[in-house]
């Protein structure tokens, strides 16, 4: 019997861009079976919970279910083969958890993958696409100098293995607060999202976890935003005075 990926697909009510149903209805890769599920709600992480719970529970069946995958219905990979690429960059590195990294959806050049620094309020920096062009195109935090930090990765399109007892101990979760900022003596909100939180997660379990362009997207909003193209600031300006990158 092949193993089973279940391929999550957190939805709203926007409407998908073609791109992107194409991409989640592509065949998957030679040797899986994959097992779709779509998850429509706007609590964000409770609608990843329930996809990861639907992946749990088919394994709780005894089915063999050894990889999650998950794509956003915003983010379109530009191959059909998107996601056996992406096993195969898993594969080659040992990683657990594999993220592609998605251009945040403005002109900044800012990706929603970073590393994490002491507060769980702020990432250190997100890393910017002129960085990642001077990366690998796959990595872990300890490949880029900085193995004692959470690498913080994006949820637009990732996979998994899913044959570990620890994924019966992780979830989604977004946390939120309201503090006084000392520097400006203002109220302000503060939110630790729910694939920062699942990277810092990640981390404290011992989990090797990666980033990787060896699967081309586009961002979709106004407009789709590449992640094979270098444009925007050199490094995050909004948080530090100069690239933490070699």
């Amino acid at each position: 019997m092949s193993d089973i990926v279940v391929l999550g697909m957190p939805c709203c009510d926007r409407g998908m861009p073609p791109p992107v149903s194409a991409a989640f209805f592509a065949p998957g890769p030679d040797g899986y079976r994959l097992a779709r599920r779509c998850g429509v709600g706007s609590l964000l992480a409770r609608n990843f919970n329930d996809l990861w719970c639907y992946a749990l529970n088919l394994k709780r069946k005894g089915e063999p279910v050894t990889r999650f995958a998950m794509l956003h219905d915003d983010v379109g990979p530009t191959e059909s083969d998107w996601l056996a690429t992406l096993f195969g960059e898993m594969d080659k590195g040992g990683f657990d958890v594999l993220s592609v990294a998605v251009p945040i959806k403005n002109g900044t050049g800012w990706t929603s993958c970073g590393l994490g620094g002491p507060s769980p309020w702020q990432p250190l920096c997100r890393f910017t696409l002129t960085e990642l062009a001077r990366m690998p195109a796959t990595f872990s935090a300890a490949d880029i100098g900085h193995a004692d930090k959470p690498l913080l990765v994006n949820t637009g399109c990732w996979a998994c293995r899913f044959d570990a007892d620890w994924v019966e101990r992780i979830y989604f979760t977004i946390r939120d607060e309201i503090w006084l900022n000392p520097a400006t003596d203002q109220y302000e909100p503060r939110v630790e999202p729910e694939d920062w939180n699942f990277s810092r997660q990640c981390h404290a379990m011992g989990l090797k976890v990666g980033v990787t362009r060896a699967v081309t997207v586009r961002h979709y909003g106004q407009q789709g935003y590449p992640n094979d193209a270098v444009y925007g600031e050199p490094f995050d300006t909004a948080l530090l005075g100069g690239s933490l990158i070699a």
